[in-house]
């Protein structure tokens, strides 16, 4: 039922959507801090910078594991929504600008500073990541609600009005075909 808090829940989404701060534009001189999560539903990520003390973010991201990732370990799936993560954000990244890039599973630090696993996968992945200047920070999970929620809550669609099912338009002459009664000749 649409009532009144709804109603103003939504007017003050539209009013801080509309109010910058909501994504800023990257200043390729400064650090980026990428914040990464990984669940057995989704991967997720925000990009940010600090400006003025406070972390803005640059961009967001999220995508469902497929079902091959739904079998890993949980630290090859942190691994891989890390390397997902940095390749989705590579158009910002170069070799000389750092990037901190911030996980809530602390296994994940100690990959980059022993020698190549011999977990075929594992070491692809170390390899793909040695071309960024980037160290790896661990956080305490409950200070990552802000990534969390976007590997956990998907979306699965968004729209704004009703999409028409196709179906309807299609099944009257359908059934026509099937009871005869449509002529098919050209």
């Amino acid at each position: 039922m649409w009532g009144k808090e709804q109603m103003e829940a939504l007017t003050t989404l539209k009013e801080r959507m509309t109010q910058a701060p909501i994504l800023i534009h990257p200043d390729f001189q400064k650090i980026f801090v990428l914040f990464t999560d990984a669940s057995y539903v989704r991967f997720g990520f925000i990009l940010a910078q600090e400006r003025d003390g406070k972390e803005y973010p640059i961009a967001y991201g999220s995508r469902r594991t497929l079902p091959t990732e739904r079998n890993y370990s949980v630290t090859d799936l942190e691994g891989a929504a890390l390397v997902w993560a940095v390749e989705k954000n590579k158009h910002y990244f170069n070799t000389v600008t750092p990037i901190i890039i911030v996980t809530d599973h602390k296994a994940l630090a100690t990959w980059f500073t022993q020698d190549l696993p011999e977990n075929c996968r594992r070491a692809r992945w170390i390899l793909k990541m040695n071309q960024y200047n980037f160290t790896i920070r661990h956080r305490q999970g409950r200070s990552l609600a802000h990534v969390d929620y976007l590997s956990r809550n998907p979306i699965n669609k968004v729209s704004f009005q009703e999409d028409p099912n196709p179906w309807e338009e299609i099944l009257p002459e359908v059934h026509k075909f099937i009871r005869g009664e449509l002529n098919t000749e050209l």
